[in-house]
């Protein structure tokens, strides 16, 4: 087959449809136009893709200087470092606002665990002492101050040996809240 030139129609029909993998598949459809066909393009040029326009008119896309509102300089390596430390910041606070986000939404609690058991144990203990104290009031109609009072003593002990329980119980959810925070950022929830 020899080589030959495209028309305006059939060149126009494929950069229209802009399914070139790279520019290069552009330049080379280009090769195929001779000089009538490719002024034809040029004229027609904003009909195409930006990409197709950038090749076909190169110096549409160069700025006037007085547009340009930077400038260059040079940065210091502690400039350089505050710039990473104020884009830690930025991606910390994101993550953080993630975080707040998906806590809002799930609400995820700790499974329960050993330290759940045990509370619940040590409130069964305070009913069952309550208990004791009402059945021995009934009984006795509250005449023996002194056995109330080992009673009371009792129930004001095991109440802190359950408060004592609930701040364990505290610091485990602190934990877990921490570890499923973490496991959140890495993607893994």
């Amino acid at each position: 087959m020899a080589f030959g030139y495209m028309t305006f129609e059939e060149i126009d029909f494929l950069l229209k449809r802009n399914w070139f993998v790279s520019e290069q598949d552009i330049h080379d459809l280009l090769g195929f136009a001779d000089d009538d066909t490719f002024w034809e393009l040029y004229a027609a040029r904003d009909r195409y893709a930006r990409r197709i326009r950038r090749i076909i008119a190169p110096l549409d896309y160069i700025h006037d200087k007085p547009l340009f509102k930077h400038y260059v300089a040079d940065i210091s390596n502690d400039e350089i470092e505050k710039m990473h430390e104020d884009m830690r910041k930025k991606v910390r606070a994101d993550m953080e606002h993630e975080w707040q986000a998906y806590l809002g939404r799930c609400r995820p609690e700790r499974p329960p665990g050993i330290i759940d058991e045990e509370i619940e144990e040590k409130r069964l203990e305070i009913e069952k002492v309550q208990e004791e104290l009402r059945t021995y009031r009934d009984i006795h109609g509250g005449r023996d101050r002194k056995r109330i009072d080992e009673f009371n003593r009792r129930i004001a002990q095991k109440w802190d040996e359950e408060a004592v329980l609930q701040q364990k119980k505290a610091k485990t959810d602190d934990k877990w809240l921490e570890l499923h925070k973490i496991n959140f950022h890495l993607g893994e929830i």
